[in-house]
């Protein structure tokens, strides 16, 4: 599901801002990206996380803004004495070396080198008070996060309903149909058979109770009742999970799984043009349905 959060603490100079970002995904993945200092409270974080969320594909962004954990400068002596000398030498082959002692270092301190940013030790532990800082605005962010994504999820809902009423239409035009498919599977095999026999001897002819047998396992190949019934049952469940609240992503997965079997097997069972077009759309109507679950947690 798609959503985006936000949150942020502080304490005195200490302030700790979190972006949360969700897109759809089968499952939950986190992609977290934090300062070196808080490297260690990672764990912790992606567990608050998964607590929160079920599914769906997360990219966190910390920001802490902590003046005692900033890199600090530092200058590199060294450095400094030896881009000095060199420049020394070229203005005393010059002859403006007076000019370059009167200016003094602080022209120099911007050359390559010179200046350093001494950073936090990446294996640093946060403070307490950090700690507790930066999990708390991962708590506000997530808490955002959720409200995001439960609007997302009633919008969600509410296509999918309508699909599912669209595929009890569907179900409804295709229920009358199927009851003379069976007859009509009948009457062409007895058609057929009439119209192979005809001028046949006597003996050569079949059976008239093995032809009756035969007829009546293509009537019962042909029969479609159960298919419909059972999809009659998978969108009643369909319907209640919707309404039901908690999670229900996978379940509703599971469920179109079942739903779109039952219709494939409609499809094979019903030669007719007419019904085959109908178990077209109804398929694809579940497929559209299928596509939106994955999503919903």
């Amino acid at each position: 599901m798609t959503g985006l959060g936000a949150g942020s603490a502080e304490r005195g100079q200490r302030r700790v801002s979190v972006e949360a970002r969700s897109v759809n995904h089968r499952w939950f993945k986190l992609s977290l990206r934090t300062p070196r200092l808080l490297q260690a409270l990672e764990s912790e974080i992606e567990a608050r996380a998964q607590r929160a969320l079920r599914r769906g594909a997360v990219n966190m962004n910390i920001l802490l803004f902590d003046p005692a954990a900033q890199a600090r400068p530092e200058l590199d002596a060294q450095v400094l004495k030896a881009w000095r000398d060199e420049i020394l030498r070229c203005a005393t082959a010059l002859g403006c070396a007076d000019k370059v002692e009167t200016e003094g270092l602080l022209p120099l301190l911007s050359l390559p080198g010179v200046m350093k940013g001494r950073e936090v030790d990446a294996e640093t532990q946060p403070d307490n008070e950090t700690a507790a800082l930066v999990l708390e605005a991962v708590d506000n962010a997530l808490r955002d996060l959720v409200q995001s994504r439960t609007r997302e999820g009633g919008a969600m809902t509410a296509v999918l309903q309508r699909e599912l009423d669209a595929a009890l239409v569907l179900i409804a035009d295709i229920t009358p149909r199927s009851a003379l498919v069976a007859a009509a599977a009948r009457d062409r095999l007895l058609s057929r058979v009439r119209a192979l026999s005809e001028g046949l001897a006597a003996g050569l002819r079949p059976d008239e109770r093995e032809l009756a047998r035969e007829v009546c396992f293509a009537a019962e190949r042909s029969d479609v009742t159960e298919e419909l019934d059972r999809l009659h049952e998978h969108c009643k469940r369909f319907a209640a999970l919707l309404g039901q609240p908690g999670e229900a992503g996978r379940k509703l997965d599971f469920l179109l799984q079942e739903m779109l079997r039952e219709a494939n097997t409609l499809g094979s069972k019903t030669p007719e043009a007419s019904i085959t077009h109908l178990v077209v759309e109804l398929k694809c109507c579940f497929e559209r349905m299928k596509e939106q679950a994955q999503n919903l947690e």
